[in-house]
């Protein structure tokens, strides 16, 4: 395989690519909490930071959580000027933090990766009295974007059969997002979405393909180079591609 799967290891070098998380549904699920309040947040799965510089503006301290050693250094060395930003090694269902000590706890693009039912347990013991649990996936809007769906196209003649990971809502709604409005430890559910066109060179566009996890941790390295290889072909002709992307939020309430 040109990856492992669950092990992002050799994606975190090229997630600087990464498109970024919608401000205005960041900005929109901190509405929900109090506004005066000097907020302590906890981004677990934080990756290399995406989603942290975003949630550092709104914080007096987040704690960045991460059970991976490479992407944990790439996030150190990209946020390294943010003095309210600390990292901790740790997972969803072991975090490493304080009890009763986060007032707002956010998963990007995380949570189908964690055991659920755990994972409720740990964030509940985390989490003030009407502190607040998001959980955000910043997905692809492939029905909206030619560019991905000659993309999604290919891969599926060069790989046939691969799986592919929650690409779309109705996925999330059946399974991950569900689990947790349907906890018994949370209440209070509030979905929000945003859409977002993010314009890149054409180089950061297939740096973000180099990046990706799902695809080359179920194929082998000589059919993975040859996707990347025909999503630059497919790119020829052109200085930027724009991305389609949509966020999707469910944010509850502690108990």
């Amino acid at each position: 395989m040109a990856a492992t799967w669950g092990d992002f290891s050799r994606s975190a070098p090229h997630y600087v690519h990464e498109p970024g998380y919608p401000a205005s549904a960041i900005d929109a699920l901190r509405g929900l909490l109090p506004s005066a309040r000097s907020l302590c947040i906890a981004d677990i799965g934080a990756g290399t930071g995406n989603l942290t510089r975003l949630l550092s503006q709104h914080a007096a301290q987040v704690w960045a959580v991460e059970p991976n050693r490479a992407m944990m250094q790439e996030g150190q060395l990209r946020l390294s000027e943010l003095r309210n930003v600390t990292w901790v090694s740790g997972h969803a269902e072991a975090t490493n933090l304080s009890s009763c000590s986060i007032d707002w706890i956010c998963m990007g693009n995380a949570f189908h990766w964690a055991d659920s039912l755990r994972a409720l347990h740990e964030f509940d013991r985390l989490l003030k009295s009407g502190g607040r649990l998001s959980v955000i996936w910043n997905l692809r809007a492939v029905d909206e974007d030619p560019v991905l769906q000659e993309i999604e196209a290919l891969v599926r003649r060069l790989a046939p059969g691969i799986g592919r990971v929650y690409l779309n809502y109705e996925e999330l709604l059946a399974g991950p997002a569900r689990r947790v409005w349907e906890s018994t430890q949370f209440d209070d559910c509030v979905y929000i979405n945003a859409k977002i066109v993010e314009t890149f060179t054409k180089d950061r566009y297939i740096g973000m393909w180099r990046g990706a996890h799902n695809i080359p941790a179920q194929v082998d390295k000589k059919t993975w180079d040859s996707i990347i290889t025909e999503i630059g072909g497919l790119l020829n002709g052109r200085d930027t591609v724009d991305l389609h992307m949509r966020a999707h939020c469910w944010s509850v309430k502690s108990r």
